[in-house]
């Protein structure tokens, strides 16, 4: 029943994968098309692994499947980016690098060994360590995947039927890092310290859940695209809403700055977006939408760099050098010492102390550099 589970998955993902890229040829159609096919290789592979000599003839293909398993969520979180008009910027392009690392480090692993086996790496520490980081690769993905739903269930006004096809995604992202979880224990855990006999009857189980779960998932992925047609036309699922639905958003813009520069709403420890809202006296939905389209940044992304900024000028005064950093954190808005220190080291690209040591070691250049008066 296994063998024919992983069978049925490879050829429905394959076929999928096929059929999406002809129906229209976009962007969008052909990275979710990349995303069936690499999938559909992955089953294979794990199929011929487990059914076939193929781990033993040819042992070098063990790492191309690892390193699909790094490209799929990458790929996914490309598709739902494309998917809600959000084209990757250039930072974000780093997504690709843990696929890109995986395939040139284990590529380089196989190469050093002259006669490379399957002893070479299922067990190894290489191999444990590889796992450990595709838990970690894809809990990162799926929390990125949750934080684009939110600002796009944030920004519209209704809640379109079609955001599930996202959301279905993300939650198949999360049932391969629960996997590559079991696998990662069942590696490191239960191989080493059970008997061959349990270890036996342990890797079967972790094998058919492993395709119950793949196949499941995947018959629920193919649904969508049949029930919503739209989903493979190419085109993002939510357009982006016309100026004259918001027109007076500059009048907006321009008080949401007055409350910052003016007021210093965002140095108040207890301001929350529905606060804020409030205070500029629109509903919820529309100032994240004012805050994305007119800033570009979520409302934790606006406050927190407003709050840092604040920040800075408390650590360039000199009047404030006996300062504490908690002090600092809650003067600028932010409600405990942590919270402040990430975000300052994460805008700013230094700790608190390293910027307010780089002000003092300024302001002595300056000095020194200054010519005393005659």
């Amino acid at each position: 029943m296994t063998s024919a589970l992983f069978i049925w998955a490879f050829i429905q993902s394959f076929i999928t994968g096929s059929v999406v890229s002809l129906v229209k040829r976009t962007i969008t159609n052909k990275v979710l098309s990349g995303i069936f096919l690499a999938l559909s290789i992955n089953i294979l592979l794990q199929y011929l692994f487990r059914y076939t000599n193929v781990k033993f003839d040819y042992a070098y293909l063990l790492f191309l499947a690892d390193f699909l398993d790094f490209l799929l969520p990458t790929l996914i979180l490309w598709y739902v980016h494309l998917l809600l008009k959000q084209k990757l910027t250039k930072r974000q392009y780093v997504y690709f690098l843990p696929a890109a690392l995986s395939f040139l480090i284990l590529l380089t692993y196989v190469l050093l060994h002259t006669d490379f086996t399957f002893q070479h790496y299922i067990g190894t520490p290489i191999h444990k360590v590889t796992l450990l980081a595709l838990v970690i690769w894809k809990v990162f993905v799926v929390y990125r995947l949750n934080a684009l739903l939110r600002a796009e269930r944030a920004v519209s006004s209704n809640k379109l039927p079609l955001l599930q096809w996202p959301r279905v995604l993300m939650i198949f992202v999360g049932f391969t890092c629960f996997i590559a979880l079991i696998q990662l224990v069942y590696h490191a855990a239960v191989v080493p310290y059970f008997e061959p006999s349990m270890v036996t009857q342990i890797r079967y189980l972790v094998q058919f859940n492993y395709i119950l779960f793949t196949s499941s998932i995947i018959l629920v992925i193919i649904y969508f695209p049949i029930k919503y047609p739209k989903i493979l036309s190419g085109e993002p699922l939510i357009k982006s809403t016309p100026a004259t639905d918001f027109p007076e958003r500059e009048v907006y813009c321009k008080k949401l700055h007055k409350l910052i520069d003016e007021d210093q709403i965002h140095l108040d420890t207890e301001l929350n977006e529905k606060a804020l809202a409030s205070q500029l006296g629109i509903p919820l939905y529309l100032l994240s939408r004012l805050l994305n389209e007119q800033i570009g940044q979520s409302f934790s992304q606006f406050i927190n760099q407003k709050r840092v900024e604040a920040a800075k000028k408390m650590l360039e005064s000199a009047q404030n050098k006996k300062l504490t950093n908690f002090a600092v954190a809650v003067d600028s808005g932010f409600r405990s010492e942590s919270v402040f220190y990430v975000n300052f080291k994460k805008i700013a690209g230094m700790t608190p102390t390293q910027y307010k040591k780089s002000v003092e070691r300024e302001r002595k250049e300056e000095l020194n550099a200054t010519p005393s008066a005659l």
